[in-house]
């Protein structure tokens, strides 16, 4: 390391034969240097903490949002291909039991997405002007996502009621 020779290279300069005043002026300039080596270490170690953290909750929404888009995708599957309504009385009985089932659970969920869309906002609040658009993008899929199952949902809803 640099700062280490430099310190090893001002030691053997105040151990030679040099005149009191340069041998202070020497230590004062290697305390000087000392000092400022530190702080840049202290402010070095204090961005990498902070970029670990950032990089962990970086990791939290990329998890939240996957689970979420994934299971959005899911429930949009079973919305699309939920074939026709039954004709039989005990088969459309399931079909509104099955379906209340999804709909209580997407409400349930809500939290999920709530806390996704709160999360790509801290994010957008502290990112770098370059991220901006692809949390603004992140947070725009999940609302419209949202927004579409739940209309199916209730569209779904909808079509059971008048059926039954």
């Amino acid at each position: 390391m640099q700062v280490t020779s430099l310190k090893k290279t001002a030691e053997d300069l105040t151990t030679s034969n040099r005149p009191m005043e340069e041998t202070h002026d020497i230590y004062s300039g290697i305390e000087k240097l000392s000092n400022a080596w530190d702080g840049i270490c202290a402010l070095s170690n204090e961005k990498s903490e902070n970029l670990n953290h950032a990089l962990e909750r970086a990791k939290e929404l990329d998890e939240v949002v996957n689970t979420l888009l994934e299971w959005l995708r899911k429930t949009e599957m079973k919305l699309q291909f939920s074939g026709p309504l039954p004709e039989n009385t005990e088969l459309l009985q399931k079909a509104i039991k099955e379906h209340n089932e999804l709909m209580n659970e997407l409400a349930a969920r809500e939290n999920e997405k709530e806390f996704a869309v709160e999360l790509t906002q801290k994010f957008l609040e502290k990112s770098h002007p370059s991220s901006v658009s692809v949390l603004k993008q992140m947070e725009k899929v999940i609302q419209t996502r949202w927004n579409e199952v739940a209309g199916w949902g209730e569209c779904r809803s909808e079509s059971l009621k008048v059926k039954s």
